[in-house]
């Protein structure tokens, strides 16, 4: 932006020359505003349009709708690993078309993104997917986190795989190596590991603990029985939360002929950070050998997101 101050005014030094000089950047900064894709400028800008544009939303019940083959996460589910990966696929899946959950062009703006999350622990009350639940032995550290990876795919025509033909599981792969290689590391607690981290930025972190406060059963035991085996009574409630992660972003859109299977679609190539959230078992080590899936929680999650494409 021009600076007048740089130009000679032939007036008075201390009155006349410093009221012209500051009516006339008044109106130098009236027509070239500073820091136009500043946030707050970004957050005025987008409101005072809201009354004008449509707001869309999609969330993961529609991708299972789009595209033949995901995964519905409303349902139970138990992720047999100390990472169970639960990234938020509405920011990464994009459909072409004009219905409320779809994108026109290639270009979208982000608003908002929110996920919610439900854990049941492991117990012998439930079963999750065909398989039977039972309380660990050992003490149990289960920890939400939730953040960014700040590098982008950068998909070419000369890259692997190439830009126009990557799958979302090639692309989940990208992201989840990143968190799991971070998370690795803080285990060994000999290593002298970098405050600051290149490969993700976190920002939020939570514990996840049963509320025992709200029973509405007897808290959990183990019953003897003088005819047959042992067996257990009552539950533990389920862990409910909402995360979230701030857009207010321009999201360009990379076309591929088979995003999901022989599905086209279309996800963020360049410019943008990438969304992820895991629940990690602190304590998987110490579980069976062999049974991990037996004593680990079970996690449903529906996510959503916001977005103008006009």
């Amino acid at each position: 932006m021009p600076r007048i101050s740089q130009f000679k005014y032939p007036g008075r030094k201390n009155t006349a020359r410093r009221q012209a000089l500051k009516r006339a950047q008044r109106a130098v900064n009236k027509k070239y505003p500073a820091k136009a894709y500043k946030p707050g400028n970004k957050r005025r800008m987008m409101a005072r349009r809201a009354p004008f544009v449509e707001t869309k939303s999609k969330t993961h019940e529609d991708l299972v709708d789009q595209f033949p083959g995901v995964t519905d996460e409303t349902l139970w589910r138990t992720h047999n690993t100390e990472h169970a990966m639960i990234n938020p696929l509405t920011f990464y899946m994009w459909k072409r078309g004009m219905e409320e959950n779809e994108c026109i062009g290639n270009s979208v703006f982000a608003k908002y993104l929110k996920m919610k999350i439900g854990i049941q622990f492991p117990q012998s009350a439930f079963v999750t997917g065909g398989l039977s639940k039972a309380i660990p032995l050992y003490p149990q550290t289960y920890e939400l986190v939730w953040g960014w990876v700040p590098n982008p795919f950068n998909l070419t025509g000369n890259t692997t795989p190439v830009a126009d033909q990557a799958t979302i599981h090639q692309l989940m792969e990208h992201v989840n190596h990143r968190v799991t290689d971070y998370f690795n590391e803080q285990k060994d607690k000999l290593r002298f590991i970098p405050k600051s981290a290149s490969t993700i930025r976190i920002t939020g972190r939570r514990k996840v603990r049963p509320d025992l406060r709200y029973l509405s059963t007897a808290p959990p035991q183990t019953v003897e029985s003088s005819i047959g085996t042992d067996y257990t009574i009552g539950t533990i409630p389920e862990f409910r939360t909402s995360i979230s992660w701030k857009m207010n972003k321009k999201l360009h859109l990379q076309p591929s002929s088979m995003l999901m299977g022989t599905t086209q679609g279309l996800y963020p190539n360049f410019g943008t950070w990438l969304p992820f959230a895991t629940l990690i078992s602190w304590d998987y080590d110490s579980l069976p050998l062999g049974e991990q899936q037996k004593y680990l929680p079970a996690i449903q999650y529906n996510d959503c997101i916001w977005y103008s494409d006009s």
